[in-house]
């Protein structure tokens, strides 16, 4: 977890693996590895002997209802209000938002 990135640069300022990634790769390598064993490729899954990490809740962090008036004005001085509030009405994340531009 601590390793696994190669660019060294994460969203959270981590430069390992989520305890999310490293469980979502876990159990995907644990199930290619069972059909090799149904096919009788290798003899037994070495996954097995592995314990995925549990995923680690990060609290969502939400713009305080007293904060939401000047955080669009911000947005309106820039020419961004539609962007912003798109963010603030629908949940979209910025790269969900970045796509739909």
């Amino acid at each position: 977890m601590e390793n696994g990135r190669i660019d060294r640069k994460s969203g959270h300022g981590n430069p390992g693996l989520s305890s999310t990634t490293v469980r979502s790769l876990h159990l995907m390598l644990h199930s290619a590895l069972e059909r090799a064993v149904k096919e009788r490729l290798i003899l037994r899954n070495p996954t097995e002997d592995c314990i995925a990490p549990k995923v680690q809740k990060i609290e969502m962090q939400i713009l305080p209802p007293e904060h939401i008036k000047d955080y669009l004005e911000a947005a309106d001085r820039r020419g961004l209000l539609p962007m912003f509030y798109l963010e603030l009405v629908t949940g979209l994340r910025k790269g969900e938002i970045t796509a739909l531009l």
